[in-house]
């Protein structure tokens, strides 16, 4: 009977050795294919600023003396309100090929801080919970910036705030001198995993 009990056991342990050692894998599997998503910021969208329509403007000689005004006083006194969209696209490689298994991944949160020259603008994090099919295709996550531009370009001159709203709101506006860091969470079968490392990402280049 002793023996029988000894037995047992010995197969118990055995069977938990197993799955506990299936479920590291899977975990770790699970792990390594949530850091496989890839970002990189796609346009700017629907700038505004203190009521000011800068969408057909391409340089500073297109800005009326009244614009110029408005900003020079802005800058000195007042506030410059503006708000507009950064389109970030999230593309999930897990498609099942090269070696990997095709799942979807759930993007449950994505803080992030905005840097424009460098310079931190912002932060927020995404409303509501986007889901990225294993398709190695991208959908697009908009992440909505509202700020004071004032208070960040207020000792730098009217001269280089235009060049910011033109690059970020003009006619040939452009996310060059934009990036993003952010530090994603994705939902899965085991839990919301945190990415452990912030994630960069910036204009045409997926991040690693």
């Amino acid at each position: 009977m002793k023996k029988i009990t000894v037995v047992y056991m010995a197969l118990v342990f055995a069977v938990l050795a197993i799955t506990s050692c299936q479920f590291l894998k899977d975990v770790a599997s699970t792990v390594n294919n949530v850091q496989r998503l890839k970002y990189k910021i796609n346009n700017v969208n629907n700038f505004t600023m203190g009521g000011m329509d800068i969408s057909n403007k391409k340089s500073a000689s297109d800005f009326s003396v009244a614009d110029v005004l408005k900003l020079t006083l802005a800058l000195k006194t007042g506030q410059l309100p503006t708000s507009f969209t950064i389109n970030v696209d999230a593309m999930n490689p897990n498609d099942g090929t090269n070696s990997t298994t095709q799942v979807a991944a759930t993007i449950a949160s994505l803080p992030w801080d905005l840097y424009i020259d460098n310079k931190l603008i912002v932060s927020g994090n995404i409303g509501r919970e986007i889901s990225v099919p294993g398709t190695g295709s991208s959908v697009t996550l908009p992440l909505q910036v509202t700020t004071d531009l004032v208070q960040l370009y207020k000792n730098e001159g009217v001269d280089k705030l235009i060049n910011v709203v033109l690059a970020l709101g003009g006619k040939n506006k452009s996310a060059a001198n934009i990036k993003i860091i952010a530090q994603p969470s994705v939902r899965t079968a085991i839990g919301v995993i945190q990415y452990p490392n912030k994630v960069t990402i910036v204009d045409k280049t997926w991040s690693e």
